[in-house]
């Protein structure tokens, strides 16, 4: 039996209650959600582990637990008048469901990540007149992808890099917000920042409303009454392979384990962290590779696949012929409509045309593996390359030169520099 705990009244976690729409749209997660209640599990709404029910009894009553609660927790800047904040996370959760407008507002967002980048676009699509990202990050350094930050450059919003926030306080019914200019900046182990200041003036602007979107931290709510080892920076301390935690019949997974990341990232986690569940539920060897799917049928599907050394990723460096390619220009996304009510809240990514997809997925190099074209045999000096119905193949290996055409001409990189030659297939 599968039983699955909500602390929310309905299913989906963050990219449920905090992702803005035009990032994620809700019907798509709740499409996701609705097969995980179709395929038998059972879901109770409501129940806030720490609160309602302990993790010690979850842990007395069922053979596994998976702890998969993520991050909810904001961590505050230490910073004069902090208790000015808004903490971005809870305020895009009112924001998605409210969406109050901000006209006439001057929002001031602090943190250069992807929450910060939500905040502002939000902000933007309030209305709100002006939107200030201020970040610790330089402008080649951004975390947020290139094209989402020239995004928020095309939509008015305004980023202040390489500074650090430094006080916030209220003056004349408005925020008087203030920042401090850094040359440079790092991360311990701990999380802890260690900043080296600038000699210049600082930062300093009046707002309506500023947004705090420094990280988030590991909430002890769910964790109380448990003891179980931390990593140093506070997570849910795991095995990478069996995902078991330091308590018996207790799994942990997604950014509870390793820290913030990105949906798709945490997703895997958790499939993964099922799969070493079932696996010790079953019996087998945590080592052991097995795969399961549901089929078109709607049955899961369990098959045991061969452990194989990872392959080689060949990088576009190691690949020497190139220019046997056509030259395609990249395809580009269509830029997101915003302007009317309609659209505001519109997806970002929309995607693109059925015929520009087709088109940049024909621009694949195909990179490693062997395309049969049979370059590799023309190249070849000494004639000991043929081609087979299996593709090219060494014919007299004790006459290869060592001299590398094959590797050379190779337009894919498939073809290992090792001697004698071989087709890394």
């Amino acid at each position: 039996r599968r039983h699955r705990l909500r602390s929310a009244p309905v299913m989906g976690g963050v990219p449920r209650h905090a992702v803005p729409d035009f990032r994620l749209p809700k019907d798509v997660v709740d499409r996701e959600t609705g097969a995980v209640v179709a395929s038998g599990v059972q879901v109770r709404t409501n129940v806030t582990v720490g609160r309602d029910i302990t993790l010690q009894s979850l842990l007395d009553t069922y053979d596994a637990t998976i702890l998969a609660v993520g991050l909810w927790k904001e961590r505050r800047l230490d910073i004069p008048g902090k208790e000015h904040l808004v903490p971005a996370v809870g305020w895009l959760k009112r924001s998605t469901l409210e969406r109050q407008s901000l006209a006439g507002k001057t929002v001031v967002i602090l943190g250069g990540g992807g929450v910060a980048f939500d905040c502002a676009f939000t902000a933007r699509r309030l209305n709100a007149d002006a939107v200030h990202i201020v970040c610790l990050e330089p402008t080649d350094a951004m975390r947020a992808p290139a094209e989402e930050v020239q995004q928020a450059l095309d939509e008015g919003i305004v980023i202040h890099n390489s500074h650090l926030s430094h006080a916030v306080a209220p003056e004349g019914g408005r925020l008087r917000f203030e920042a401090r200019p850094v040359t440079s900046f790092s991360f311990d182990e701990t999380g802890a920042l260690h900043t080296e200041f600038a000699s210049g003036d600082p930062l300093c602007m009046n707002a309506d409303l500023v947004i705090c979107a420094s990280g988030l931290q590991t909430d002890e709510t769910p964790l109380e009454g448990v003891d179980m080892a931390r990593t140093p920076r506070g997570f849910v301390a795991v095995d990478p392979v069996s995902f078991r935690t330091s308590v018996p019949g207790l799994y942990a997974a997604g950014d509870i384990a390793n820290g913030p990341s990105l949906i798709a990232r945490a997703i895997g986690h958790g499939r993964q962290a099922a799969i070493a569940v079932h696996k010790a539920l079953s019996g087998i060897d945590p080592a052991e590779n097995i795969d399961i799917w549901i089929d078109e049928t709607g049955r899961v599907r369990e098959d045991h696949v061969p452990a194989l050394p990872a392959p080689h990723v060949v990088a576009f460096k190691e690949i020497m012929h190139a220019d046997y390619h056509e030259h395609a220009a990249r395809q580009i996304l269509p830029p997101a409509a915003s302007d009317g009510p309609e659209l505001a809240f519109a997806e970002l990514s929309g995607g693109l045309a059925a015929e520009a997809a087709v088109a940049e997925a024909g621009r694949c190099m195909h990179c490693g593996h062997c395309m049969e074209c049979g370059s590799c045999v023309e190249s070849c000096p000494g004639h000991i390359l043929e081609m087979t119905d299996d593709g090219p193949a060494v014919a007299y290996p004790s006459q290869c030169w060592h001299c590398g055409c094959c590797r050379i001409a190779c337009p894919t990189g498939s073809i290992a520099y090792r001697f004698p030659m071989t087709m890394m297939l």
